[in-house]
């Protein structure tokens, strides 16, 4: 994700061929499950991408329509699956940033270093 913010807002070269430039036509879809709301802000506050408020502690900012975190996470069950499909639909062309995978397998049974693995990231 900061590889993503850094590249959107300050850098210029090679990614520009590889990564979409236009934000505002793009939705992200943020699942940062093994970082707590605060580490997030750290990361997007300064890229306007996350404002901290009076009201609550912080408030996401466009282009981010959805985010997951530490303490509201998500993770590749199916029924958590069936949300990312669900707002695949309702934001079409949206970036899904999905990060890290061990914690987005918490709780499910899987060991992240064997092969069943794959079987929630197939469904996805």
């Amino acid at each position: 994700m900061s590889l993503y913010i850094n590249f959107l807002y300050k850098s210029t070269g090679l990614l520009k061929e590889i990564l979409p430039t236009n934000s505002k036509s793009r939705p992200i879809i943020l699942g940062g499950t093994d970082q707590p709301l605060e580490d997030w802000a750290e990361i997007l506050c300064p890229a306007v991408l996350m404002q901290r408020t009076g009201k609550d502690p912080v408030k996401f900012l466009d282009p981010i329509m959805k985010a997951w975190h530490k303490g509201n996470p998500i993770h590749l069950s199916k029924e958590d699956i069936e949300k990312l499909y669900q707002y695949a639909l309702q934001y079409p062309k949206s970036i899904f940033f999905l990060d890290a995978f061990a914690s987005l397998i918490q709780g499910m049974g899987l060991d992240e270093n064997h092969i069943d693995v794959v079987e929630p990231v197939r469904i996805l």
